[in-house]
């Protein structure tokens, strides 16, 4: 009988170690975003290190890809974060597609501050493009949808100076147009140019 006991205790410690590893697997992630939260705290009402999902956001959808990078670098440099720290928790604050553009970056990249860096801004702040090149090159991304594409061309299009909301007619008209042929989705595309849709007031009230 006192075997048996011995047994039966054996198996719940065994038991109870097994269902604390997923705590001890997840505990260098958790120091990590602790770590960097602790640098933010009292430094701003918003939160600079909430996650970024990879769109680019419109207005009133959420923080922007550049505020987002800006107030992310300024908490690491309040903290005097080591190089690699950043980059650690740089990668855990990215989700979705965001993340997976990430992985597919090189390691040397993954782990270098500067080149992580500069990757990101490359990617989703338009880093090293002209605002009339970045206007006329934008397609739509599969991790937004038409609607947010939609506030990004505009933005793109107003950094750029082009009329295309007070502009003549046929400016309102071209900018809707191109909007059209950078979907991505042609069924949708081919829907709104039968609409003959005048302006992108009109555009975003049809999305």
């Amino acid at each position: 009988m006192c075997r048996a006991a011995t047994r039966r205790v054996r198996r719940r410690s065994s038991s109870s170690r097994h269902r604390r590893r997923p705590d001890v697997q997840d505990a260098s992630t958790t120091l990590r975003l602790s770590s960097a939260r602790k640098t933010s705290a009292g430094s701003s009402p918003r939160n600079p290190l909430c996650t970024f999902g990879g769109s680019s956001r419109g207005p009133g959808t959420g923080v922007a890809p550049r505020s987002w990078f800006s107030e992310v670098k300024s908490a690491f440099v309040r903290d005097q974060a080591p190089d690699s720290e950043k980059c650690l928790v740089f990668g855990d604050l990215l989700t979705g597609p965001a993340r997976n553009w990430c992985r597919h970056l090189s390691r040397s990249t993954r782990s270098d501050g500067k080149g992580l860096a500069k990757s990101f801004q490359i990617q989703y702040c338009g880093r090293g493009v002209s605002v009339a090149r970045q206007y006329y090159h934008a397609r739509k991304r599969s991790d937004e949808s038409p609607l947010e594409y939609l506030y990004r061309l505009n933005v793109d299009g107003l950094r750029a100076q082009l009329s295309i909301t007070a502009g003549s007619t046929e400016a309102r008209r071209e900018h809707v147009d191109h909007f059209i042929e950078t979907l991505d989705d042609r069924d949708l595309a081919n829907q709104l140019a039968l609409l003959r849709i005048p302006d992108a007031d009109t555009l975003e009230e049809t999305l």
